[in-house]
């Protein structure tokens, strides 16, 4: 197999997965929570302890992101056994000095 048609593989296994995660979301929510990621990427992270897998999250949970989003405070969210998602707090957001954080955090220590 060429190295192109390895990534069109990988890229439509992908799409495919994401597809059928969403099945149970009416078309217009889907849209809605797609922007809402794009609107707050950089502003959360999902830490894992203990795992160097590749991970996700389901588009229903951009809403409680945002809904736990402190003001001043930074929050987490427990998701799954030895995975949280950390939100930055708006203060922090809005600063001129803002820098996006990455997605995934590989190893996080127990106390926030």
């Amino acid at each position: 197999m060429t190295y192109a048609k390895v990534i069109f593989f990988v890229v439509f296994l992908l799409t495919a997965a994401f597809v059928q995660a969403q099945d149970n979301l009416a078309p217009e929510e889907v849209r809605r929570l797609t922007e809402l990621h794009q609107a707050i990427r950089g502003t959360y992270q999902i830490q894992l302890k203990a795992s160097r897998a590749q991970q996700s999250i389901e588009l229903i949970m951009l809403d409680q992101i945002e809904a736990n989003r402190s003001e001043t405070e930074i929050t987490f969210i427990p998701y799954g056994p030895n995975k949280r998602i950390l939100i930055l707090p708006r203060s922090t957001i809005e600063a001129k000095n803002f820098k996006p954080i990455k997605l995934i955090s590989y190893s996080y220590i127990d106390e926030p």
